[in-house]
C-alpha cells in the first residue's frame, strides 16, 4: 500500500499519523458531537451526493436563475451549512492541483460570504464555526467510500471488473485518454489526495487523538456477499 498510486505515493501513516482509519472509527461519536444541532451546529437541507456528474450548468431561466441544476437526490438529508461544499471539494471532481489550500480557502470564504448575505436564521454564524463544520463534514465522503465503495471495489477486484486505477496492459498513459476515460480511471486517486490535504491541513489526526473513544457499540463489519465474490 505504501507504493500504491491510489494514495499518490503519500502513505497516510507517514503523512497523517499511524492507523488513521482505525483511530477515526474509534472516535466517531466525539468527532461528530459538536456539529449536532442540539450542540449548536447549523442545519440545512443537503443534497448529499454533490459531485461533478450530479451538477450541471444551464442557461439562466426562472426555473434556474443561477444557471445550474442538480440531479440524483436519493441521499438528500439535513446537515451543517458547509455539508455539500465539503463533499464536493473532496470528490474526484476537484483535481488535486486545483485543490491547493489557498484556492480552497478562497472558495470557502466566497461560499460563506454568499450564505451570510442571504441567511435570516444564522446571522450570528461565524467563519470559525463554518470552518469547523467544513472540516468535520469533509469526512463524510471517506465514510461513504469505505462503507459502500470498498465493498463495491473489492467485488470488482475479485471479479476482475472495471475498478482498477492503473492503465492496464494497453500501453496507455493518462495523456492518451479522453477526459471521461481519465475520470473513470482516477476518481478514487484524486479523492484520496484531497482527503489527505484536508485532514493534514486541519490537523484531524491530532484532534482525533485527543478525543475519547466511542461509548456505544459498533455494528458488525460487512463482508462482500458471496454472490459477488466469484461471478
Amino acid at each position: 500500500m505504501s507504493e500504491s498510486t491510489l494514495i499518490n505515493g503519500y502513505p497516510w501513516n507517514k503523512e497523517l499519523g499511524p492507523n488513521f482509519s482505525t483511530l477515526f472509527t474509534n472516535k466517531l461519536e466525539a468527532f461528530y458531537e459538536p456539529i449536532r444541532p442540539e450542540n449548536g451546529g447549523t442545519c440545512t437541507l443537503v443534497h448529499g451526493d454533490l459531485r461533478g456528474d450530479n451538477l450541471f450548468f444551464c442557461p439562466e431561466s426562472p426555473a434556474y436563475p443561477n444557471g445550474w441544476l442538480t440531479i440524483d437526490f436519493q441521499l438528500m438529508t439535513r446537515g451543517p451549512i458547509p455539508s455539500d461544499l465539503a463533499y464536493l471539494m473532496n470528490t474526484g471532481t476537484v483535481l488535486p492541483e486545483v485543490y491547493d489550500p489557498s484556492n480552497r480557502d478562497k472558495i470557502m470564504a466566497r461560499f460563506f460570504e454568499a450564505f451570510m448575505d442571504q441567511t435570516s436564521l444564522y446571522k450570528q454564524y461565524t467563519y470559525e464555526q463554518f470552518r469547523k463544520e467544513y472540516m468535520v463534514m469533509s469526512t463524510v465522503l471517506l465514510i461513504y467510500y469505505i462503507g459502500f465503495g470498498a465493498n463495491i471495489w473489492q467485488a470488482g477486484l475479485n471479479n476482475e471488473q472495471a475498478s482498477r486505477v492503473e492503465m492496464g496492459d494497453k500501453g496507455e498513459t493518462e495523456a492518451d485518454l479522453t477526459p471521461e476515460e481519465r475520470r473513470q480511471r482516477t476518481w478514487w486517486r484524486k479523492a484520496t489526495a484531497n482527503f489527505r490535504v484536508t485532514y493534514k491541513d486541519y490537523g484531524v489526526f491530532e484532534q482525533l487523538s485527543a478525543m475519547p473513544d466511542n461509548q456505544g457499540e459498533m455494528g458488525p463489519w460487512l463482508e462482500v456477499p458471496e454472490r459477488l465474490r466469484n461471478r
